[in-house]
Order: C-alpha cells, then sequence, then structure tokens
C-alpha cells in the first residue's frame, strides 16, 4: 500500500475507479479511507512494484 498525502479530490479519484487513483507520483491505494503509512521511502516502494531500485 502507497501512502501519501491526499486531497478530498484524490479521495473522490480513488473512490471512482475501485480503490485506486492515478497520481502524478505514483499510485494511491486508497481502499476503505483508512491507509497505514508505510515504513519504506517511495524509491523502495516503487522498487518492491516494480522490481528495481530506480535512482
Amino acid at each position: 500500500m502507497i501512502y501519501l498525502d491526499s486531497t478530498e479530490s484524490d479521495h473522490r479519484i480513488a473512490k471512482a475507479v475501485g480503490g485506486q487513483g492515478v497520481l502524478e507520483n505514483g499510485l494511491l491505494v486508497h481502499p476503505i479511507c483508512n491507509r497505514m503509512k508505510s515504513d519504506l521511502s517511495l524509491e523502495e516502494i516503487r522498487a518492491d512494484l516494480f522490481g528495481e531500485l530506480l535512482y
């Protein structure tokens, strides 16, 4: 789960597409509005999602 600061607009986008909203910096996973903050950095999350560490 990727945690990013979101706005009400992000939340509406996320709900409209079944729990996921595409943001400029990645994917906001917003299943029930109860998001957990990840201990990983955004780079580590992207590496986990895409299989490589991008710098």
